[in-house]
């Protein structure tokens, strides 16, 4: 995951921002449900290029799945 150089500290940030369910913070990171295939599952954007962080929460409690992380033509061929 962090071989193209991503920052583990961004990331780090990410996964408490989902952990604690902090709402700004997941606003900044652009933070939204997707559909299609991959509908069930959440996106965040961990920097502003395009590092983005697929997940699933069970239930609403606080079991996080990370489900996939990469660019947007790692995650969906685009």
């Amino acid at each position: 995951m962090f071989k193209k150089h991503y920052s583990k500290s961004l990331y780090k940030e990410a996964i408490r921002a989902l952990a604690s369910d902090d709402r700004p913070v997941l606003n900044q990171l652009s933070d939204h449900a997707l559909h299609g295939n991959w509908q069930g599952f959440r996106e965040l954007h961990v920097d502003k290029k395009d590092w983005l962080l697929a997940y699933t929460i069970d239930n609403g409690k606080l079991i996080l799945t990370l489900t996939a992380t990469g660019t947007h033509d790692d995650l969906f061929g685009h």
